[in-house]
């Protein structure tokens, strides 16, 4: 095998490692989302095919309500996490595959639920539960 064969052959694996590492970047940074998302003042659901991102929704809430969590993810990973602004998460779940739960709202104000997906599948429902205040 020749000299100039042999710088050829180097090239071209060297150009299929960078490419491979290029292509593991990007598909670690992209984003999708493929399914129906509702948010609304007292509904935020999701049932997705696919997804790999993350989202967020803002809902006003009143102390004593209540918010029904019910998530169900076939694949991937998912975790969500609901906090009013500036304090604590009142609720948690890293790599959540199930749950059908009431979330009791401690005080009036703001607060956020914000989900991450990694390539996964399923639903996700959250809406305000009784007593609903005028």
């Amino acid at each position: 095998m020749s000299k100039q064969t042999k710088w050829i052959i180097g090239f071209i694996a060297g150009f299929f490692i960078v490419l491979v590492f290029a292509l593991d970047i990007w598909l670690k940074a992209a984003t999708w989302y493929k399914g129906d998302r509702t948010k609304n003042p007292t509904e935020y659901n999701m049932e997705f095919t696919s997804m790999h991102t993350k989202d967020s929704h803002t809902m006003h809430m009143r102390a004593g309500q209540y918010l029904s969590v019910q998530i169900g993810i076939e694949k991937g990973e998912m975790d969500v996490e609901i906090e009013k602004k500036g304090e604590e998460p009142i609720y948690s779940a890293d790599n959540v595959t199930s749950e059908d739960t009431f979330v009791e709202i401690p005080s009036d104000g703001d607060y956020v639920i914000t989900v991450r997906g990694k390539r996964a599948k399923g639903y996700m429902y959250f809406k305000i539960s009784a007593p609903i205040f005028d």
